[in-house]
Formats: C-alpha cells, structure tokens, sequence
C-alpha cells in the first residue's frame, strides 16, 4: 500500500514520518519496432510466402509487411499479406513481443493469438 509523503500520526501509537516511495521506472523493450518488424520479415514462412507471390505473379503483386495496429503495452501487431495495385489481402497477422522476443500467430480457427511454434506446425505451413 503506499501512502503520500508526509506525516502519519496514528492516535495513541508514535508519530511516523513517511516518505514518498520512488517511482519505479518503467521497463525497458529489448526490441525496438524495427527489430520487431525484422524478426518477422525474417520467419521461414513469411520468406517462402514472399517469394511465392512474387513468383506466382509474375513480380506484379508482392507481399507486404506493416504494424497492423498500435502498439498495445509491449506487442507490436504486424500485418503480413499480399499488395495489388488497388487491393490488400491479408495472408497472416503476427506478433511481437517487445520484452521477451516471443512471436504469436493470429489462428483464424480459434479466433486468437497462438504460439507461432503451435501455428507453425499447423497445415500448409
């Protein structure tokens, strides 16, 4: 429990100086949003995906990566899909864990945020 700066005086026991505690800085993120947005531009899957759209059409779609959202707290949410002249389509959403590095799959079936070892191992992957 903290208490304000100050003095306490508590009836019939000793009068008590308090301190203010000292604010506990936040911690710091062992990966920025660039390293972040590396880490999944690196990913097995999204490399072999990036080469087959390429390849599939003949250079004139790519894949595209960019953060999905903002920042919540310590994950950064990346956007992972194709880039045609007038459309996007979405392939993956994936997430980065800022302080631990731990990366997360959207699974569609489950409607949430899996392991990306657990949705690695999933079919056609």
């Amino acid at each position: 429990m903290r208490f304000p700066a100050g003095n306490l005086l508590i009836p019939g026991f000793l009068f008590i100086a308090l301190e203010s505690a000292p604010e506990t800085p936040p911690p710091v993120p062992s990966l920025t949003h660039a390293e972040a947005w590396e880490r999944v531009c690196q990913l097995p899957e999204v490399r072999r995906y990036a080469e087959r759209v390429e390849q599939v059409s003949r250079g004139e779609v790519h894949a595209t990566i960019y953060p999905d959202s903002e920042p919540v707290g310590n994950l950064w949410d990346f956007y992972v899909g194709e880039s045609h002249p007038d459309h996007n389509v979405r392939w993956a959403r994936l997430m980065v864990d800022a302080f631990t590095g731990r990366l997360y799959a959207w699974d569609w079936s489950q409607d949430q945020y899996v392991a990306y070892e657990q949705w690695r191992l999933q079919e056609g992957r």
